[in-house]
């Protein structure tokens, strides 16, 4: 709109290739500006939601809150698909699952609880419970 009107003021009274162009350039100039400030918003939110945090010897992804914790170290197996939760408890919000069979990074168990501290790239990123998963022992360690 705006290239329009300057477009207008420049050509005059016979001003149509000029109001074209200025129309043209003024929607260039603004959909480059909104392209730009879409992107600043979605780096701050990724940023936001993919960011980590130290606690207690332990990087988390932001999401996650954290506990105390004894520390794992080695491989589990989901025995069935389970939910993946942001705290030690089944009244957190769900961020993913663990599909029957997969494998995956335990780093730690909740002290006092059943759950474990899901790990992926060395930092926590959920929780599971105990029961629907076990460690992958070396002995079995081919067949799954």
């Amino acid at each position: 709109m705006l290239g329009g009107l300057i477009g207008n003021k420049i050509g005059g009274r016979k001003a149509t290739g000029e109001t074209v162009a200025g129309v043209a350039l003024g929607a260039a100039a603004g959909s480059a500006i909104g392209c730009e400030a879409q992107k600043g918003k979605q780096a701050r939110y990724d940023g936001d939601r993919n960011g980590t945090y130290s606690r207690n010897g332990y990087r988390l992804s932001s999401y996650v809150r954290s506990a105390r914790y004894n520390r794992i170290g080695q491989p589990f197996v989901a025995e069935r698909t389970v939910n993946l939760r942001t705290a030690p408890t089944t009244n957190s919000a769900r961020v993913g699952r663990l599909a029957s069979g997969e494998r995956f990074q335990a780093m730690a168990e909740v002290r006092g609880s059943d759950w474990i501290l899901v790990g992926q790239n060395g930092t926590g990123v959920g929780y599971v419970r105990r029961d629907f998963v076990s460690p992958i022992n070396n002995r079995y360690a081919g067949q799954r």
